[in-house]
């Protein structure tokens, strides 16, 4: 969360925080972090879901031979 608050107020301020970087360079800083901080939730909320998904629930079945389902 610390991470998009800053990348929404490097984007979005107008007060020049530092004279070595442009406010163009700032924006794209901050746009950047923000796509940062939404790839990397993405990749935490799959992992919680991958990790959640119990044994057995049909996502890891395999195809039975007549008719009798094969042991894992």
């Amino acid at each position: 969360p610390m991470m998009a608050w800053l990348g929404l107020y490097l984007a979005s301020t107008d007060l020049r925080l530092c004279n070595a970087y442009s406010l163009q360079s700032r924006w794209r800083a901050g746009w950047g972090l923000m796509g940062l901080t939404a790839v990397l939730g993405a990749a935490w909320a799959v992992g919680l879901r991958w990790r959640a998904t119990p044994p057995g629930s049909g996502t890891d079945r395999q195809p039975s031979v007549r008719g009798v389902p094969r042991q894992t």
